[in-house]
């Protein structure tokens, strides 16, 4: 699971993703993205407190972004997970500052983590993650 809180000038931008993944012998990835049809429950104790109002769940509108990393993630961070299932069960939004783009770098950033052995979660290995998939694509904010 992985969480995030930018400020970008008067707004924030946040989000909350988690993902599973189960290697398979199969040939395929097969990828499940649940998404909620009630999206107004509060998450209390998240990154954006005092800045948004989280809400659990995933809107519909946000799987295409998740479809849109899966398949045009740098370094082919969902080919190096291999066969298998992958799939999207747990988010939280806020109601201004979570987007398309927001999405997108979460999902970049889980393939990532998904695909890493354990000791590539150093605090060094896990800031360049980061670094790569959330700011690189997109330049400063």
């Amino acid at each position: 699971m992985a969480e995030f809180r930018i400020r970008t000038g008067p707004r924030a931008i946040f989000g909350l993703l988690g993902a599973e993944f189960v290697p398979s012998d199969a040939d395929t990835l097969e990828v499940e993205i649940l998404c909620s049809e009630d999206t107004t429950a509060p998450f209390e104790g998240s990154l954006s407190d005092g800045v948004d109002r989280a809400c659990l769940g995933l809107p519909e509108e946000y799987a295409n972004a998740i479809v849109s990393a899966i398949t045009t993630q740098p370094g082919d961070a969902a080919l190096k997970l291999g066969s298998g299932r992958l799939r999207f069960d747990c988010a939280a939004h806020g109601e201004v500052g979570s987007s398309h783009f927001g999405f997108s770098r979460l999902t970049g950033i889980l393939l990532e983590l998904l695909a890493v052995e354990d000791a590539g979660t150093s605090p060094e290995s896990l800031s360049a993650i980061f670094e790569r998939t959330f700011l690189g694509r997109a330049g400063r904010f």
